[in-house]
This record gives structure tokens, C-alpha cells and sequence, in this order.
């Protein structure tokens, strides 16, 4: 396994922590907000960088759910931006979905990493 690839992916898991705690830290009564709204970018990113990866035995299974709920709620925000009418309710409700598929995604990486690691580790373990 690449250990650049590795490297990438402690990265990945400990910047989303960092996303989550320096807002926590630093502004205690916007901080949900800023945490939405940073830990949101840096998962989106962190998802589009991953895509040409989805073979890989490393890969969580909840990447591809991710994957699919991340295209229904763009679909929704696209919606209610079209229609007007249900943008306020939409965004309201998107605070939460955002919320959750922030932790989702957070397993998600965490998990990955760790499979990584255990991979790594097997390899090390059958060249002996």
C-alpha cells in the first residue's frame, strides 16, 4: 500500500476532527454553523478525491450510500432553489441532514483508515 496514500487518509480523518474542535474552540455560539459549513467542504472534497479509489479493497461500502445521499440532497437543494417557495423549510432541514451525514462520513474515513492500517500490516506480516 502507497504510504503517501496513508498519509492522505490520517490526514483526511484528523482534519475533519480539526473541522469539527477549532470552531468549538474558537467561536463557541457560531460554531455550529462554521462547523456545517467547513466540515461540509472538506468531506465534499475529500469524497470527489476518493472516487477514483472505489476499487480498492480499503474502501468502505458506506462510501457508495454516501455517495448516493450526497446526489439526492443536491438534487433537493437544486429543487428548492427552482421552486422558491420551500427554500426556507429545505435549508432548515438541511442543517440536520448536513449534521448527519457529517458523522456518517467521519465513520466512514475512520473506518477506511483503519482497514488501511490492518492491510498494511497483513502485507508487512506475508513478505516475512
Amino acid at each position: 500500500m502507497n504510504k503517501a496514500l496513508k498519509v492522505f487518509k490520517a490526514i483526511d480523518v484528523f482534519g475533519q476532527l480539526a473541522c469539527v474542535l477549532l470552531p468549538l474552540l474558537l467561536a463557541r455560539y457560531t460554531a455550529m454553523f462554521t462547523i456545517v459549513l467547513v466540515l461540509g467542504s472538506w468531506q465534499f472534497a475529500s469524497f470527489v478525491v476518493h472516487i477514483p479509489f472505489w476499487r480498492q479493497p480499503w474502501i468502505a461500502k458506506g462510501r457508495k450510500i454516501y455517495g448516493i445521499l450526497l446526489f439526492l440532497v443536491i438534487c433537493l437543494a437544486f429543487l428548492a432553489l427552482v421552486s422558491g417557495g420551500i427554500l426556507f423549510f429545505f435549508l432548515f432541514v438541511f442543517a440536520w441532514i448536513a449534521i448527519a451525514m457529517g458523522g456518517f462520513y467521519l465513520i466512514i474515513s475512520f473506518l477506511e483508515w483503519q482497514k488501511m492500517k490492518r492491510i498494511s500490516v497483513q502485507n508487512i506480516k506475508a513478505e516475512f
